[in-house]
């Protein structure tokens, strides 16, 4: 998240390191947790580039299905759906 955060990025590696960031957290939801706080930081990123990221948060979200197929990450990712009316 901090390379994320302090490097300066094109908007394509933006959008991969992103998606890679989140199956990161959803791999890490699944296995042991996550740090606190972490969840806070991603969001930001998410938040403060909305319009890149739209397709990637509802891909997560997985609007079109049941929660109970979803990944550790969609409840997170749905709740950006609805905050943001994606």
């Amino acid at each position: 998240m901090t390379y994320y955060e302090k490097s300066t990025l094109n908007k394509d590696e933006k959008f991969a390191l992103m998606n890679l960031i989140l199956s990161s957290f959803d791999d890490a939801l699944n296995m042991t947790g996550v740090t606190p706080g972490l969840w806070c930081r991603i969001r930001d990123c998410l938040i403060s580039d909305l319009d890149m990221f739209r397709d990637l948060i509802r891909y997560w979200a997985l609007i079109d299905e049941d929660y109970y197929e979803g990944f550790e990450l969609t409840p997170y990712m749905r709740e950006l759906v609805v905050q943001y009316s994606l």
